[in-house]
């Protein structure tokens, strides 16, 4: 589920026995039924890669806030089978409660290291999770949070779960200043980025973001090749490009680009050495795609100029004899 736009729209039977029997009604066993659709912002839709998620369901009344009360009913993961049918892993099926209404809260991808759920504290209030951005970028996920309250009564034939974006998405543009040069670009490093945050659910928001972590875009077996001045900048594209982040503040985060600029007729070097800016401290949010266009110099400029040096003439000494 690697940076993609995922449009999930498959209705999702959750079967399996319910896990708190207080919730359960003899007289009206409803099962629990819904649909989910992945939303975001890239430019293509690819459906079929969405095939698992986790989800968790509280039971309680009135709506739900940081100061409700609650009772797990639901926790699950489910999965997509080839025929597009969604199903519980262990085939456990779930009940409305005769009254009240279910809260839900997913997540996907599942099983990633450094995912950690945490339930409402003493049964209050909103989850969290703690997610860790792989270090590899081309394994890196679009990870994705859901929340929805139903009930058994306007619920009853289904709910639908929207999964969205919980992270940043962080792509590069590069473009040269002078068309009479050739750039080549080997690599990239974005340095000194949180790469641990816990995101908490009833804001939509990160915090507790720690851990500092340098990302590699490594081309040199396929460098890229570009002539600066007017021309568009050159976005670097593809899934170990461009980056899925914890959503920060940058304090003191860098951007490393190694290059060669070298003339067009004469394939002369200019520069070989690499280039480093700052990265703003700008805040950085949840389903945000951010580009940062990097302009690169040949060179050190040669700044020709020229003086009269000697203002004064110098007598000849000894001056020619009188001429006759």
């Amino acid at each position: 589920m690697k940076k993609i736009l995922l449009a999930v729209t498959a209705a999702l039977a959750i079967t399996g026995c319910s896990q708190n029997e207080e919730f359960d009604s003899p007289s009206q066993k409803a099962e629990i039924n819904f649909s989910t659709a992945a939303v975001t912002r890239a430019t293509a839709m690819i459906t079929d890669n969405f095939k698992q998620f986790k989800v968790y369901g509280y039971a309680h009344t009135g709506e739900f806030t940081t100061e409700t009360e609650s009772k797990t009913l639901v926790e699950g993961i489910f999965n997509k089978s080839e025929d597009k049918k969604w199903s519980e892993k262990d085939s456990n099926k779930f009940y409305w409660p005769s009254e009240g209404n279910v809260t839900f809260f997913g997540y996907s991808p599942v099983a990633e290291t450094g995912t950690t759920y945490t339930a409402p504290e003493s049964s209050k209030g909103y989850p969290t999770i703690v997610y860790t951005v792989n270090d590899d970028i081309a394994s890196q996920s679009d990870f994705l949070v859901a929340d929805k309250t139903g009930n058994g009564t306007t619920n009853v034939d289904g709910i639908s779960l929207g999964f969205k974006h919980a992270l940043t998405q962080i792509a590069f543009k590069l473009k040269g200043s002078d068309s009479n040069v050739n750039y080549t670009v080997t690599k990239l490093v974005l340095k000194g980025i949180n790469n641990v945050g816990t995101y908490k659910w009833g804001t939509n928001t990160w915090e507790s973001t720690t851990g500092t972590k340098d990302y590699t875009i490594d081309m040199v077996s396929s460098a890229a090749t570009f002539v600066g001045d007017g021309a568009d900048a050159v976005e670097l594209t593809g899934n170990d490009k461009v980056l899925m982040l914890i959503p920060q503040a940058p304090n003191s985060a860098k951007i490393e680009v190694t290059y060669t600029a070298t003339d067009k007729t004469t394939n002369i070097v200019y520069n070989n050495a690499p280039k480093e800016v700052n990265v703003p401290t700008d805040q950085w949010e949840v389903s945000q795609r951010i580009v940062f266009t990097i302009a690169l110099t040949p060179g050190k400029i040669m700044n020709i100029s020229g003086e009269v040096v000697n203002n004064g003439w110098a007598d000849k000494e000894p001056q020619p004899d009188d001429l006759k």
